[in-house]
């Protein structure tokens, strides 16, 4: 600027059109210096203006002018400042959330938090509706925050997980936002000599708003610690210790508030309600009430801050509930706000449905979340302490599809191992007859060959196991086991079975024979497979017999085919009335070099098939040899 414009800008300006364009001539020729005069060393005072102004200087504490001009930012953000402390409160209040649809720059973001933080301090105690209508605006953003997208998480590619530009940008404004939260929760913490008691709205919605910052984004980022390594807290962590250490102050029983917040369109109050009714709380309360009036006395004739009956109605968003959980019983954070006098098994089954909620979705870390929480219940639940009436609640075989599901069609290797050591501990954890029942309805219900083949060899183990007792159990022997060998020991298709599809599964199944007719003596016949066998071999083994001869005998002849083509032909010769699929793809669309090795593959299982049925009957005639039958 010229001398003339400096000249003027020492003048004090008392017209309020006039200082608003000597403002904005400041503000466009990025004037630090002359705005800085002009508001703070004047002093302004002039009320009129503080909307316009506030206005006006906001649109300029973003990223790109700090980076640009830190001067001129500085300059903005010291205005500002100066213009929430000599404003009134409740028309500043609404000025800085005016700027609520431009909230997409972090910087202008972390920097309005500040302000209006100042701005609802300033406003008397009861100040609930500002507030509230504060965190409805300002938690739009952190709603709106981009989280991390990766499909696994690999030792290597986990630690990747730190660099991550959402992921910095969410810890940044997270942690921002809970600084601004801070201070109004602990002015009404439980922790509190004088509470302001236990309906307070404010607590109400500050616990509301803490719980939505558990739904998105910290359940999407790695909150995982483990104490026994020698590693710091990654920052997403410290963030969830921030966030439960700030929900402990205004909720004091954790499991009774997820208990009630599940049923939708669950009262809070309520809820708060149903919680003490020892006489110290009610006692306590009754202090409140009387402090809470004479407070009241003081701003009774404001009516917009008459609270006593406002009815604050909101359910808990579920995956919150599921967050707050997993932190909880696997984390180990907020303890002190969890009872100890529920038992494990109650434990489980109360947590099911947020298990099963984490594992229906396909975010990685949510999932491996709900893994984690269905672990730590089974490491402390005692072997076949549950018991099979437990079954009748959906919610478990719920949990246990999922599992499976994952197991079957999940791309993250991690999580499907984690799958895969889980089942078989899930299962121990029931009683003789409970593991029976699960295993029925697992065979009965999942038709994939790799888990009937791995749910087979759990079975093995349960049969094994139940004929080490002196009075075996009868879940596991005679008709019952009958009952769960017939979902077994047959081919779907009959000879025409797909061999290879299913080769998982006649495997184990072939296994499973060999391993009773070795373990069960003819002249003892506990499990009364001596007296199945026979069935088993008709609709079985014969049908078996047949498959592997035409299996091996179509494929061997592809084989041929394949190896005395000449180049890359990809069709099959027209004589040939079959065709070979492999994993639902013809064998025709596949390089020749992977169609022969699919095909060398597949002849090494039919082989491996026939020799473990080969052996099962040589086995078979030896025992009834022996035993004279």
């Amino acid at each position: 600027m010229d001398g003339s414009v400096e000249s003027v800008l020492m003048e004090r300006i008392t017209d309020g059109q006039l200082l608003i364009t000597q403002i904005r001539e400041c503000v466009e020729f990025r004037d630090a210096k002359g705005l800085k005069t002009y508001i703070l060393e004047h002093k302004l005072s002039d009320q009129s203006v503080f909307w316009e102004l506030t206005s006006e200087l906001t649109q300029y504490v973003t990223e790109d002018i700090l980076d640009k001009n830190p001067n001129f930012f500085e300059a903005c953000e010291r205005c500002l400042s100066y213009l929430v402390r000599n404003g009134n409160p409740k028309e500043m209040i609404l000025a800085l959330l005016e700027q609520a649809d431009s909230f997409n720059d972090d910087v202008k973001y972390r920097t309005l938090l500040k302000l209006v933080q100042a701005t609802l301090l300033k406003l008397p105690s009861k100040r609930f509706h500002s507030l509230d209508i504060a965190l409805e605006t300002l938690s739009a953003h952190v709603k709106s925050l981009q989280v991390p997208q990766f499909a696994d998480f690999e030792d290597e590619e986990r630690q990747l997980l730190d660099t991550d530009i959402n992921v910095h940008r969410i810890e940044d404004v997270v942690s921002a936002y809970l600084n601004f939260l801070t201070p109004f929760v602990e002015e009404v913490s439980l922790f509190k000599a004088c509470r302001t008691g236990k309906n307070n709205p404010q607590v109400l919605t500050l616990k509301k708003h803490l719980l939505f910052l558990l739904e998105h984004p910290l359940a999407y980022l790695d909150l995982e610690y483990d104490r026994k390594e020698e590693k710091a807290k990654t920052t997403s962590r410290c963030l969830a210790e921030r966030t439960l250490d700030l929900l402990v102050h205004v909720e004091r029983n954790f499991h009774k508030y997820l208990e009630l917040a599940r049923c939708d369109g669950a009262c809070v109050d309520d809820l708060e309600e149903a919680e003490d009714t020892d006489a110290m709380v009610r006692e306590n309360e009754e202090n409140e009430r009387r402090l809470d009036g004479q407070k009241r006395s003081a701003f009774e004739r404001d009516d917009n801050d008459k609270m006593e009956n406002w009815k604050y109605v909101k359910s808990v968003p579920k995956l919150a509930q599921a967050c707050l959980s997993y932190l909880m019983y696997v984390e180990h954070l907020g303890l002190n706000r969890l009872p100890t006098i529920y038992s494990q098994d109650f434990l489980l089954e109360f947590n099911l449905p947020f298990i099963s909620l984490c594992l229906q979705r396909q975010e990685f870390l949510i999932v491996h979340k709900g893994l984690l929480l269905l672990n730590s219940f089974l490491d402390v639940l005692k072997l076949g302490s549950l018991s099979a009436d437990v079954l009748d609640n959906s919610a478990y075989m719920t949990m246990t599809s999922d599992v499976l599901a994952i197991m079957i069609h999940c791309p993250a290797r991690k999580l499907r191992q984690m799958c895969v050591q889980l089942l078989p501990v899930f299962v121990k954890c029931f009683s003789s007859e409970g593991q029976y029942k699960l295993l029925h309805m697992i065979i009965a219900s999942c038709e994939h060959s790799g888990v009937q083949g791995f749910v087979t060899q759990i079975l093995k183990e349960q049969i094994s196991d139940n004929l080490q007792c002196e009075l075996p159990k009868r879940f596991f022997i005679g008709n019952s086991l009958d009952k769960i060998l017939k979902l077994l020991v047959k081919l779907p298709d009959g000879p025409a079975t797909d061999l290879l599809e299913n080769s998982d599964r006649i495997i184990s199944v072939l296994n499973l024979l060999r391993f009773l007719i070795i373990r069960d003596k003819p002249n003892q016949n506990v499990t009364g497979i001596w007296t199945s066998f026979p069935r088993y071999e008709t609709q079985f083994i014969d049908a078996l017999r047949m498959g592997l001869d035409m299996s091996t005998a179509h494929y061997k002849l592809e084989l041929t085919n394949l190896l005395e083509a000449k180049g890359d032909q990809r069709a099959i010769p027209e004589d040939l009335d079959f065709s070979v699929c492999v994993g639902g793809e013809s064998l025709s669309a596949m390089p020749k070099g992977q169609r022969i090795s699919v095909l060398q593959s597949a002849l090494i299982t039919f082989d491996m098939i026939e020799s473990l049925m080969v052996r099962l009957l040589e086995l078979r005639d030896q025992q009834m040899a022996a035993y004279g039958k």
